[in-house]
């Protein structure tokens, strides 16, 4: 699907569209009474996997070449901590809603979350002839004065 929808949609709409189905999966999630509902979840968790895809061809693609490995290691780094912290805090909210009378609250944060996220991706550049334009108007930044990072 991420060599079908990058390409043909480029990386912002692709992220988009994978923030819309991981927003309509939580939330059908937190509402979920029957079997046939989680199965359509499965369904609507393919086109979320785009996300990640997309913003790692929208970074190696936006930065200065220089930059890539940098900005790619630090997309990389905050993935990790999310999918080690994420699992701990959501399961421990699953817990607290086990005897709440909509146990599923906690994919309903989710969907908020990712709603935000989605209106987020407004602020991005466009297609890549957007982001090259941005670039051509960017001063140059001289990358042999600069100090590694610590």
């Amino acid at each position: 699907l991420v060599r079908i929808a990058i390409p043909v949609l480029g990386e912002p709409r692709s992220m988009r569209l994978g923030l819309v189905s991981f927003t309509l999966q939580c939330m059908l999630l937190a509402v979920a009474g029957s079997p046939w509902q989680l199965f359509f979840c499965a369904i609507l968790a393919i086109p979320g996997n785009l996300v990640y895809p997309s913003i790692s061809s929208l970074v190696s693609t936006s930065v200065e070449p220089q930059m890539v490995g940098r900005a790619l290691g630090s997309i990389n780094g905050v993935k990790s901590l999310t999918e080690g912290v994420g699992p701990l805090i959501f399961g421990t909210l699953l817990t607290i809603s086990e005897t709440h009378s909509l146990p599923g609250w906690p994919y309903l944060i989710a969907a908020v979350m990712s709603a935000l996220a989605w209106h987020a991706t407004k602020a991005l550049p466009g297609e890549s002839t957007e982001r090259a334009e941005y670039f051509m108007g960017r001063e140059k930044v001289d990358y042999e004065e600069m100090q590694p990072f610590n």
